[in-house]
């Protein structure tokens, strides 16, 4: 019943960034003040992405599955606020896990995605599940990470609700308001 509510009303963390946290200085892990696992996945549009080699960039994953009902809803609203945010300066990556029976996406499933939600971003299968096992539990899809310029994880945000505030302020906080 409490994980449905927290699906349902959406769960948010920032990381303070007073204290200077670096990625000299932080974990591997999902949590907020961790560095970001790294990953190399492919995209539909037949390139491939390495979170590491995004340092200096803020980037924002957001995963996404494609039997998930809030995922679906929110699919739209990052198809059409996505252009803002990279031209704020962010890379923004949609991250698509396993679906229902856990089977592991492939290209053709990110490119189904893509064209479902005409999303003008690059879609990145997790076609050997190790992005979801190393950002699990995602205690909840969609889910949103914002990774700061040195690959530490700045805010993460689980369930629909807020998605995009939690978005959109994290950038201001890390790029700057327009």
């Amino acid at each position: 019943m409490l994980l449905g509510l927290l699906f349902a009303v959406g769960c948010t963390t920032t990381v303070d960034r007073a204290g200077g946290d670096s990625a000299a200085a932080c974990e591997v892990g999902r949590f907020v003040g961790d560095c970001a696992p790294d990953f190399t996945l492919p995209d539909h549009l037949g390139g491939e992405w390495t979170l590491s080699e995004l340092r200096g960039e803020v980037v924002v994953l957001d995963f996404n599955a494609e039997w998930c009902v809030p995922c679906n809803q929110f699919a739209p609203e990052v198809a059409e606020k996505a252009p803002q945010w990279e031209e704020q300066g962010a890379v923004v990556l949609n991250v698509l896990v396993y679906d229902q029976q856990s089977n592991l996406p492939d290209i053709e499933d990110a490119q189904r995605w893509a064209t479902k939600h005409s999303l003008p971003i690059p879609v990145l299968p997790d076609v050997d599940g190790s992005v979801r096992v190393s950002y699990r539990p995602l205690d909840g899809l969609p889910a949103t990470f914002v990774v700061d310029t040195d690959g530490v994880v700045y805010s993460k945000h689980h369930g629909l609700p807020g998605a995009s505030d939690v978005i959109e302020q994290s950038l201001d906080d890390l790029l700057g308001a327009d």
